[in-house]
């Protein structure tokens, strides 16, 4: 079944080129409208699955109200057509949460491409709705069980909210500036789209050793690992996602470098650690890693200059969707330091942490190495 869009636009000439361009890519029109309270109506009557919409529009409701209308009492997703492109009209027009905006006069492709990042975008966002109801039903088995997912569901919103929007806003600039943008830039969207997609990745990773560990189902897989290459390549991967807010450093203290260790559980161990250092430090700070080699040992300490913990919070930190008290108006989801937990004890190593209020946080991981990988079957 073809892809149902509603136009709405004052503009007839453009209106039947937007037309025109929408049925050679395969899409159904299902109608043009030429006002806001127009579109109100057709979007009623024929349920479109994506609302192409100028910002300026006669009438009563301009088009930023009309598509705040749409978004909220039918769910449709809404891509913005505007000979506008000032930073006042884009900031208002942003309140909507649109699916992306087409500057006029566009080419051919930058529409089709909008409609489709627009498209795939809110598949993703039906799918993880549809995920989270899932999770709402079971939830309501009992009351301390509804407490549980009611955060959990809380959790996978504001986790997947934050690179869903990276990827919406270099769409954005892109659809928008495409010609405008020098190759550089163009491409730094483009690696900054990646990375968002990325992070999306990792954190169904995240969920999924969560769920794991605790049914004991996760497979180990030790092997031979440059300790050197692969924390740089971590450290330049976080520096990459977070740009100048942050310093990250990173030192190895010991000659050896090639260890025996499980290189997923060891990311998501130091991803983690890492984020929250960031994310609990001020703007501008350090944030160190440092590792070091001992016998049958890999010791790692992530050291920050953040807020620190107080000390009636410490003895709580791994326990799932806790948050201390001096970090609940921080964004975060409290299970980042139980993923770490649960990942140190699969590796049947030690984490300790050391932190003081106004003055930082150290964590120190101990790792037990393998003399030998485990031979492959």
């Amino acid at each position: 079944m073809a892809i149902r869009v509603l136009i709405a636009e004052d503009e007839i000439l453009i209106a039947r080129k937007i037309e025109q361009t929408l049925k050679r890519a395969g899409y159904e029109v299902v109608g043009i409208a030429t006002d806001g309270e127009a579109a109100l109506q057709k979007v009623s009557e024929t349920a479109p699955n994506l609302v192409l919409m100028d910002i300026v529009m006669p009438g009563e409701l301009d088009g930023v109200e009309t598509a705040q209308i749409i978004r909220d009492r039918f769910r449709v997703p809404v891509v913005y057509l505007t000979a506008y492109a000032d930073r006042e009209t884009l900031e208002r027009a942003k309140i909507t949460l649109p699916f992306g905006y087409v500057l006029k006069p566009f080419e051919e492709r930058e529409l089709t491409i909008a409609v489709e990042i627009a498209l795939s975008r809110h598949q993703i966002e039906c799918e993880l709705q549809a995920m989270l109801d899932k999770s709402k039903g079971l939830s309501q088995q009992n009351e301390t069980s509804q407490t549980l997912k009611s955060e959990y569901i809380s959790y996978i919103s504001h986790e997947f909210r934050n690179p869903l929007a990276a990827i919406a806003s270099s769409a954005e600039l892109l659809q928008a500036y495409h010609n405008h943008l020098n190759e550089d830039k163009r491409q730094k969207h483009f690696e900054r789209i990646n990375s968002a997609v990325s992070a999306i990745n990792q954190l169904l990773e995240d969920i999924v050793i969560l769920e794991s560990s605790e049914s004991s189902a996760v497979l180990l897989a030790p092997r031979p690992l440059n300790i050197v290459e692969f924390c740089q390549d971590l450290i330049d991967s976080l520096q990459f996602s977070i740009g100048q807010s942050h310093i990250l450093q990173f030192t190895h203290q010991s000659t050896c470098e090639t260890l025996v260790l499980d290189e997923k559980m060891l990311w998501q161990i130091l991803s983690n650690l890492l984020t929250n250092a960031i994310k609990y430090s001020p703007i501008g700070e350090t944030i160190k890693l440092e590792t070091s080699c001992e016998t049958h040992k890999f010791i790692c300490q992530i050291c920050d200059r953040g807020i620190g913990i107080p000390p009636e919070c410490q003895t709580h930190l791994f326990e799932p969707f806790y948050r201390a008290t001096n970090a609940k108006k921080r964004p975060g989801t409290g299970l980042g330091l139980t993923i770490v937990k649960r990942a140190v004890d699969l590796l049947k190593g030690e984490i300790s942490i050391n932190s003081t209020i106004g003055v930082g946080t150290t964590v120190c991981v101990t790792l037990p190495l393998i003399a030998d990988p485990p031979p492959s079957v």
